[in-house]
């Protein structure tokens, strides 16, 4: 994950919220949503990316003092850091390889948080985008819907643009992924069903997300544009927390937010509530804020641009270049031990 620093510096953290950790083998058992009923989630097999090995993937973008993309940086200009101490850096690759495969962008139509107008220029804005080139895409290209009768996505990724485009007009899509009303599911996530508020609604979406895409290989960027949901009450427990992070990890994905419509309530600032919890008593409502969520996935936080279009290529360009590096965590018996697990990835030559 990549946190953004002083564009001055060619330097990034990653700033993994792995709330969940390895078990005695130095992998956390994958996660289950019962509710995320369209096809079986078996457990992940030891040739899988996030297993093999007992290796954790981190996706990173370097950016030069002007925030553009660099692509050609060398294993040693890598530091990897695990709480504070330096880990061994096992495999390492370049966007540019032929051999990784171009990351799948994710838009998500938030009908929940966004006013019908706002939604109607969102819509607006991710048709033209995706119509462009005569809707031919160089990336595969996925969209969630979210309203209040559930979460429904295309039937598969796709390069063509204009199925997709089509698929936004319209307001259909193909796959129901869930519909509230189902009581009684367990596990953390699942314990927000029945509820009505954006707050459950919403991260369960994204967690459901998360774990449909778990099963799909390689890097994903999820474009979220919303100004979020309600971080002034709710319940959610570091458990919650725990599985939604881990989730988020198994599928790489990168979280974008892209928000038009600033908060009204100036009293809420993210970046107040950016140290990841260790326990429940860190627990706090806004440690789950959409762009809290963002910024630990490594992603973009866009905030108070006029220039939709502008803002979804910014998200699209600078997440098409990027590093993979794979590390061994430490091994552990227990679980959440690594609760704000933090690992910090810089050029060693930090002035240019």
């Amino acid at each position: 994950m990549v946190k953004r620093l002083n564009p001055q510096r060619t330097s990034f953290i990653a700033g993994m919220m792995i709330l969940g950790t390895c078990g005695a083998g130095g992998q956390t058992p994958p996660l289950r949503d019962p509710s995320v009923a369209q096809k079986p989630l078996a457990p992940l097999s030891a040739t899988d990316s996030v297993v093999r090995d007992g290796l954790f993937s981190i996706d990173l973008v370097v950016t030069d003092s002007a925030g553009n993309p660099v692509s050609h940086l060398p294993p040693w200009d890598f530091t990897l850091l695990d709480n504070g101490r330096p880990a061994k850096i096992r495999t390492m690759h370049n966007s540019l390889e032929a051999s990784v495969p171009a990351p799948e962008l994710i838009f998500v139509l938030d009908a929940i948080n966004l006013s019908p107008q706002q939604l109607t220029r969102t819509e607006s804005a991710i048709v033209q985008f995706l119509r462009r080139n005569s809707g031919r895409q160089d990336s595969p290209y996925f969209l969630y819907r979210l309203t209040r009768d559930g979460l429904f996505s295309s039937s598969k990724p796709t390069r063509d643009g204009n199925l997709l485009a089509k698929e936004v007009e319209q307001h259909k899509s193909p796959r129901t992924v869930w519909r509230p009303g189902r009581h009684n599911q367990p596990g953390p996530l699942g314990s927000w069903e029945g509820r009505s508020q954006p707050n459950p609604l919403s991260l369960r979406a994204l967690g459901s997300i998360a774990i449909d895409q778990r099963e799909i290989a390689g890097r994903k960027v999820a474009i979220w544009i919303s100004p979020g949901w309600p971080v002034n009450g709710g319940d959610i427990s570091f458990d919650q927390a725990t599985e939604l992070s881990t989730r988020l990890r198994e599928a790489r994905i990168t979280l974008d937010n892209i928000n038009l419509w600033p908060n009204p309530d100036q009293s809420f600032d993210y970046h107040d509530y950016l140290e990841a919890p260790r326990s429940q008593k860190d627990m706090h409502p806004a440690k789950m804020a959409l762009q809290v969520i963002a910024t630990h996935t490594g992603g973009l936080v866009l905030n108070s641009s006029s220039d939709l279009d502008r803002d979804i290529e910014h998200c699209v360009e600078e997440e098409r270049s990027f590093y993979t590096l794979t590390f061994n965590p430490p091994h552990t018996s227990q679980m959440a031990v690594l609760a704000g697990f933090r690992m910090a990835c810089y050029r060693r030559r930090d002035c240019l």
